[in-house]
C-alpha cells in the first residue's frame, strides 16, 4: 500500500516559489471557508426571523450584524 503524502517534499526543495503558492491557496481556502459559516448564519437568521419571530419580508431584508438596527426590538403592541 502506497503512503501518500498530501504535499511532496521534494516541491520545497525544487521550487521555493511553491511555498509562497501554497500558503496564498491555504489562506484562500480558511477565508472561503470563514465566507461559507458567514453566510450560513446570515441565512439561519432569515429563517429564525420569518419562523420564529414572525418579521415581515421589510424587516428580513438586512439582518447584518453591522447594521444599528439589527436585533429587531420586539414590538410590544404584537402580543
Amino acid at each position: 500500500m502506497f503512503h501518500v503524502k498530501p504535499i511532496d517534499p521534494r516541491l520545497f526543495r525544487y521550487a521555493r516559489a511553491t511555498r509562497g503558492f501554497l500558503v496564498a491557496v491555504v489562506g484562500m481556502g480558511v477565508l472561503g471557508a470563514a465566507l461559507v459559516i458567514a453566510q450560513a448564519m446570515l441565512i439561519a437568521e432569515i429563517v429564525v426571523g420569518a419562523f420564529e419571530d414572525g418579521l415581515s419580508a421589510g424587516a428580513l431584508g438586512t439582518p447584518c450584524c453591522c447594521s444599528s438596527s439589527w436585533p429587531p426590538a420586539a414590538d410590544s403592541s404584537a402580543g
